[in-house]
Order: structure tokens, then C-alpha cells, then sequence
């Protein structure tokens, strides 16, 4: 398959099953020998706190979850930068390496891709 998938994470981490099942789908995916690439777009953002605390919830940590990626040869992670700042979040961990885009960059990453997810 020429090209890549793109699967776009655009949930909070514990609204919906969305970031959970993002994450999934990007696992299956590269588990099956396919270039994936993942970015970070609108709430989504939110995954990528590294101090969220779950467990009150009784859910599991999803930034801890995304740092798994590089296990599964998902090396291509992406941030939309806009969407960053229209949160105020900064991302302090180096935890999970990521390329921060502006919004034409974003537009480029998804004409480019093969197939695109949207979570």
C-alpha cells in the first residue's frame, strides 16, 4: 500500500471510548504491516497531559498508553499547534516524541494520507 493511514484523535481521553478506540485502531493497523501516522487535533489534545489522574475514574492512564506507540512501530506522531494554544496546554513531557503543526501543515498531512481515521 503506497501512502499511510492517518488516524486523528479528536476526543478528550475519558468522554467517550473515541481515544480508546483510536488508540486501538492505530495498533491494529501497524500490527498488520501498515505505515500508520497519528495526530493530535481539537480536544484530542487533551490525551497528551501527562498528569492526568484516571484512576478516580476508574479508568487507566491514556498518556501512558500513547507513550506505547514506538512499541508498535507508530513513530509518527503529530500535534495540531492551534489547537494547543486554544486550550493553553503545553507539552512539558518528552515522554512521547511529537511534531507540532501549524494548520496548513495539518491540511497537508491529511490530503497526503491513503486512508484517514477521524476518533
Amino acid at each position: 500500500m503506497n501512502g499511510y493511514l492517518l488516524v486523528i484523535n479528536t476526543k478528550a481521553p475519558y468522554h467517550t471510548s473515541a481515544a480508546q478506540d483510536a488508540f486501538e485502531a492505530a495498533l491494529a493497523a501497524s500490527n498488520v504491516g501498515l505505515e500508520v501516522r497519528v495526530l493530535f487535533d481539537e480536544d484530542g489534545v487533551y490525551q497528551l497531559v501527562e498528569t492526568q489522574s484516571p484512576e478516580v475514574i476508574s479508568h487507566k492512564n491514556m498518556f501512558k498508553k500513547l507513550c506505547s506507540f514506538p512499541l508498535f512501530d507508530v513513530e509518527k506522531i503529530y500535534v495540531n499547534d492551534t489547537a494547543l494554544l486554544n486550550r493553553g496546554i503545553s507539552l512539558e513531557s518528552d515522554k512521547l516524541e511529537s511534531t507540532r503543526l501549524e494548520s496548513e501543515q495539518v491540511k497537508t498531512l491529511i490530503k497526503n494520507a491513503h486512508h484517514v481515521l477521524v476518533f
